[in-house]
């Protein structure tokens, strides 16, 4: 609607109807008709580089954030590691001074025993070789004036295991879960090793004394079996001899050098 314009003078002089709205000719904006100053090419790069700087800050503060991230969930993977390794390595460490411990007990005993009765005690291995199984080089020797005993060490591990002698050739070990929440949470098994005991044949000796191969267990474990003719198994323990060996834990084979040495004096006398 021409009401809508601003009137003219001419319009004015042209008869148009009274009482209709009129104005003086001044645009409705000030900058009506007013040419738009064009941006100096300095201010627009001034810009442009100010938007570029600040996307690429904002690009290494994502980086930053997002490797520091990345060092923090590594360190922490590290270190649930470290404290894996450390709790498992304290564990083994604690099962082998334990057994280390017991050993050391033992061949007190067992020394203090020749002192006091005059046995003679050999050495065959030494070291950490004494803790490996081995059925052709004994753990040590040791001459009465009855027998004469090659003793072989066999380590189970610790006392949640089992023993079973299958035959001249063959012992299985069977090491049970120690009984704690995580072996119950990740529901570990038993493992079983088997070792080999095909002994080769005790040396003659010159004085004609009796040979005694023998199977020293220690630490002892908790239960020990022997294969029956029948094919099942049955319980055994101290003095089991039926496969060409004997089987003592530390204190059965103690009382059995001493019982065997007085028979022998008995039988001398």
């Amino acid at each position: 609607m021409r009401w809508m314009m601003f009137r003219t003078p001419k319009e004015r002089d042209n008869g148009l109807p009274d009482g209709e709205p009129t104005y003086d000719g001044v645009p409705l904006h000030r900058t009506y008709g007013q040419k738009r100053k064009k941006r100096p090419v300095t201010e627009f790069a001034v810009t442009v580089f100010a938007g570029s700087a600040l996307f690429y800050v904002l690009l290494i503060l994502a980086l930053a954030l997002l490797a520091i991230i990345t060092a923090v969930l590594m360190f922490i993977d590290i270190l649930v590691s470290t404290v894996f390794v450390l709790i498992a390595g304290s564990i083994l460490f604690l099962a082998l001074t334990k057994t280390l411990r017991k050993r050391r007990k033992l061949e007190r005993k067992i020394k203090n025993l020749c002192k006091k009765k005059g046995y003679t005690l050999e050495k065959a291995v030494r070291g950490m070789n004494a803790f490996r199984w081995s059925c052709k080089r004994p753990s040590f020797i040791l001459k009465t004036e009855a027998c004469e005993y090659y003793v072989h060490y066999l380590t189970v591990g610790h006392y949640n295991s089992s023993m079973v002698f299958q035959g001249k050739s063959e012992i299985k070990l069977i090491k049970y879960p120690i009984n704690n929440p995580f072996t119950v949470i990740v529901g570990s098994k038993p493992k079983i090793i088997t070792v080999k005991s095909g002994f080769e044949a005790l040396p003659e000796n010159d004085e004609g004394k009796m040979g005694k191969r023998v199977i020293l267990v220690n630490p002892v474990c908790r239960e020990m079996y022997a294969k029956s003719k029948d094919g099942g198994v049955v319980a055994t323990g101290n003095g089991f001899s039926d496969f060409g060996f004997t089987v003592y834990t530390g204190s059965g084979f103690c009382e059995a050098v001493e019982r065997d040495s007085e028979e022998y004096e008995k039988l001398k006398n």
